[in-house]
């Protein structure tokens, strides 16, 4: 699931927290329940300054508390600035904004992930079959993760 922010700016009383409480409540009551969900980004609309962000994402932390699987998000270009050609994080071109900061601290903090690219590797009990996920980040590109 993805994108599932308010469609203006700064717009946190129109969060659409029911519809994101519906779908992992859909995940959640599903009889053959997946064990994680893949998020794709986009988990708020704010400006970088203003503290909206650290509102909207709790709004979404909320709503995902409705699912009581693992929960993997990917950073989207809101959580940099919003803008589609942005880049976040300590030397890039938009630098550390509040946006980012609270994204890594709130949405990747409680997996105990300090980057917002990462690996995940999912492997069956049995050890019958082994996958690997990678997380890129595309508006918080560096040349380490382009190693």
């Amino acid at each position: 699931m993805g994108d599932t922010r308010p469609s203006f700016i700064d717009d946190t009383a129109g969060y659409p927290s029911d519809v994101i409480t519906a779908l992992f409540g859909d995940i959640q009551a599903l009889g053959d329940r997946p064990p994680f969900v893949v998020s794709t980004g986009d988990y708020q609309f704010s400006s970088t300054t203003n503290g909206d962000s650290a509102l909207q994402m709790d709004l979404y932390l909320k709503a995902r508390n409705k699912y009581s699987g693992l929960w993997f998000p990917t950073m989207g270009n809101h959580e940099c600035t919003g803008f589609t050609n942005s880049n976040c994080g300590a030397g890039t071109k938009n630098g550390v904004t509040e946006i980012y900061a609270n994204y890594l601290a709130k949405l990747l903090g409680p997996i105990n992930k300090t980057l917002p690219y990462y690996v995940l590797h999912v492997n069956a009990k049995d050890g019958s079959w082994t996958s690997k996920f990678v997380f890129v980040a595309a508006n918080a590109w560096t040349s380490t993760q382009q190693q």
